[in-house]
């Protein structure tokens, strides 16, 4: 029997998940075939439930259902629970199990790329949305002083910025705010978790942030990985800066997900390989 596991969310034409994913499950003969579930609103939750089904391993699940997925799961890792929110899904004895590997994905992005040491640094986070989270509750864990959220809703910030405030120093910016340049400039890490920049968006073509806000010595950190070179890249790069695109992350959450939906470890390098022919 084929098993089936799957990436939810919307929209989906800029994901290769799908390939380095398969790859890694035919390197190792596993009868297993990764599909594209793209999905609306109204069918999210009957989509959630079709995991159900006895051939379903799981899923992984991205923008924009990371946190509201959580109703219709029977468990949460705790990792999961407290960042509150899950990018990947293991069916169990027709339980549903919700794990956050984006947060493992984003410090081993790091660690393997830079030199970065968070320890006592300040870091400015675009985005508050569920990788947001994942990002914040990670930088916590590695010892970072403080934390600028930049949010168009301010309300999402104002929960991400609560939820974390008992742990570090956090201020709460719109991107109209008159101290967002300034904000940026001190800031020793830079994290775009917002969908700007990314292919197949009305966004594709633009940053948030001007490249000559930031101070040299900072790092630039773009989850977005498709395209590979986003403006915020280029533009840093442009003015020296260090920077790291989202591909690196991407692998390495989804080679946490690969084990936990086989118990077997992920084959990296064929994953890596793979990703980036499909960027080619």
């Amino acid at each position: 029997m084929i098993r089936s596991v799957g990436i939810i969310g919307n929209p989906l034409g800029h994901s290769i998940s799908p390939v380095f994913q398969q790859a890694a499950f035919d390197y190792l003969k596993l009868n297993v075939e990764y599909k594209i579930w793209e999905t609306s609103s109204s069918d999210f939750q009957q989509v959630v439930q079709n995991l159900r089904k006895v051939e379903c391993l799981g899923a992984n699940i991205t923008i924009p259902y990371k946190e509201e997925v959580i109703e219709y799961l029977d468990y949460l890792d705790p990792k999961a629970k407290l960042i509150g929110a899950v990018n990947t899904i293991v069916k169990n004895n027709n339980k549903l199990i919700g794990y956050n590997t984006d947060a493992f994905g984003f410090i081993q992005s790091i660690q393997a790329n830079s030199n970065f040491s968070f320890e006592g640094k300040k870091a400015l986070i675009l985005g508050a949305g569920g990788a947001a989270r994942a990002a914040a509750f990670s930088m916590i864990d590695e010892g970072i002083n403080s934390l600028v959220i930049v949010n168009r809703s301010l309300e999402r910030a104002n929960k991400l910025g609560d939820d974390i405030s008992e742990f570090i120093e956090v201020e709460i910016l719109d991107l109209k705010s008159s101290s967002f340049e300034k904000f940026v400039g001190c800031s020793n890490l830079i994290v775009n978790a917002s969908s700007v920049g990314m292919a197949h968006t009305d966004s594709n073509n633009y940053s948030l942030i001007n490249a000559d806000w930031i101070s040299q010595g900072s790092l630039v950190f773009d989850m977005v990985y498709n395209p590979i070179t986003t403006p915020l890249i280029a533009d840093s790069r442009k003015a020296g800066l260090e920077t790291i695109n989202g591909l690196s992350m991407l692998i390495y959450q989804g080679a946490a997900s690969f084990n936990l939906w086989t118990n077997r470890d992920a084959p990296i390098q064929i994953m890596i390989d793979a990703a980036k022919e499909a960027m080619k």
